[in-house]
């Protein structure tokens, strides 16, 4: 009895997630001029860059925070192998991208039992063992028991350079209201506590989108509680930015009664509890 409600529960997850995954394939389309995919490198077919959301089997009482980026970093891969980024795992593998994820999920590692977004199903990359002793990560993952970390973004479309990726956006379509259509789809999938924006682009977009005059470091939308910031995983973002941008998060963590203990330069703590 318990196999088959566990069988139904994987199911109803299964199509939430297929259902997600396609209205935000189509808004991606309606945004993407393919009479212009010949400026980028091979493969310039607009199927074979179109990205994919994470999924997150998230149950009602259970917390996430969103990390908000660009476009997809990384080659496009199966969502049920990609896995973004393991904690505690350096090596170099095509299932990882150290290089993008590793920064910003330093920039939350620090909140209790954080775990990471494929932790709430089974990968593939478990069965197949392509990722040594990966089964004891995803059961280390598993057993935390703090919010979801998923990472999102604005356009689900793949290139690396960013001139190059705002060159193929159509021009004659309204694309704050495309952008919307998305980050909504989204925000109703995930259920974030928090958003963090990690790219200056993506912040302004925001501003525009939601009707900010003014330039916040944070906001409430659809009552959620986002912080802005610029690009992360470029490096450019100094310790005094770096700061201010973990105060702007505790302060948020706090009034959700969540959990953190964030330690810059053994100098500055700040606590909460989950």
């Amino acid at each position: 009895m318990q196999k088959d409600q566990n069988k139904d529960s994987r199911e109803i997850k299964n199509n939430e997630y297929l259902v997600f995954k396609s209205k935000i394939k189509n808004y991606t389309k309606k945004i993407i001029d393919e009479k212009k995919l010949h400026v980028l490198d091979e493969p310039n077919k607009l199927k074979d860059r179109i990205g994919f959301p994470y999924r997150l089997d998230r149950y009602k009482d259970e917390k996430s925070i969103m990390i908000l980026g660009v476009n997809p970093s990384g080659k496009q891969k199966d969502p049920k192998d990609y896995l973004c980024y393991i904690p505690g795992f350096e090596k170099k593998s095509e299932y990882v991208y150290n290089k993008y994820y590793k920064p910003n999920y330093n920039l939350v590692r620090e909140i209790e039992g954080i775990k990471m977004y494929w932790s709430s199903y089974e990968p593939k990359v478990i069965k197949k063992e392509k990722i040594p002793d990966f089964e004891k990560y995803y059961h280390d993952e598993k057993n935390k028991k703090g919010p979801y970390l998923v990472f999102a973004n604005s356009v689900y479309f793949h290139e690396t350079t960013f001139d190059k990726f705002h060159k193929v956006l159509k021009k004659d379509i309204d694309l704050n209201k495309v952008l919307k259509s998305i980050l909504e789809c989204q925000l109703n999938y995930y259920n974030p506590k928090l958003v963090i924006v990690t790219n200056a682009w993506v912040s302004d977009k925001i501003h525009e989108i939601y009707g900010m005059k003014d330039v916040k470091t944070k906001a409430e939308i659809e009552n959620i509680c986002f912080v802005f910031s610029g690009f992360i995983s470029s490096g450019r973002l100094d310790k005094y930015n770096t700061i201010r941008l973990k105060e702007d998060i505790n302060e948020i963590l706090m009034k959700e009664g969540m959990n953190c203990e964030w330690w810059i330069e053994k100098v500055w703590v700040s606590r909460c509890i989950w």
